[in-house]
C-alpha cells in the first residue's frame, strides 16, 4: 500500500490525529493542575468526555488519563519533565492546542510531532 504525504489540514475519514508535546515545565505541577489540562484540552476540540480524567501517582510522577468518544488525551509528569499525547479520530487544530499546553504548563525545552494514524483494512488476518 502506497503511503500518500498529507498534512493535518487533510486528515481524512477513518484517520486519527496524535499530537505528542514534550518538555520541562517551570512549575512544579500537582494532580489538580494536570486533571484541568485533560478537561481543558477536551473542550477545546469539542471532544466528548466520558467521566472525569483518572490520575495516578507511581514511580514519582503523575500520569493521567481522559477518556473521550473520539479516542484519549493523556499526560505523564515526572518532576518537571511533562509529557502530552492528543490522540483524537476528530480533526483539530494541533498547532493551537500545542500553544495551550506549552502556555497552560509553562512548558520549556519543547518538542512536538504530529503524527496521522491511517484506517487499516484487517480482514483476513489471524
Amino acid at each position: 500500500r502506497e503511503t500518500k504525504r498529507r498534512t493535518h489540514t487533510q486528515i481524512e475519514r477513518g484517520e486519527s490525529m496524535h499530537l505528542i508535546v514534550d518538555g520541562v515545565s517551570l512549575d512544579t505541577l500537582f494532580a489538580e493542575k494536570l486533571e484541568n489540562l485533560l478537561i481543558m484540552v477536551a473542550e477545546k476540540i469539542k471532544m466528548t468526555r466520558y467521566g472525569k480524567p483518572q490520575m495516578i501517582y507511581f514511580a514519582g510522577g503523575w500520569s493521567g488519563v481522559q477518556w473521550v468518544a473520539e479516542s484519549h488525551i493523556i499526560v505523564n509528569c515526572i518532576g518537571r519533565q511533562v509529557w502530552v499525547d492528543v490522540c483524537s479520530c476528530k480533526q483539530f487544530e494541533p498547532e493551537r492546542i500545542k500553544k495551550f499546553v506549552v502556555d497552560y504548563l509553562r512548558l520549556n525545552d519543547v518538542q512536538s510531532m504530529i503524527v496521522l494514524r491511517m484506517e487499516l483494512n484487517v480482514s483476513g488476518i489471524s
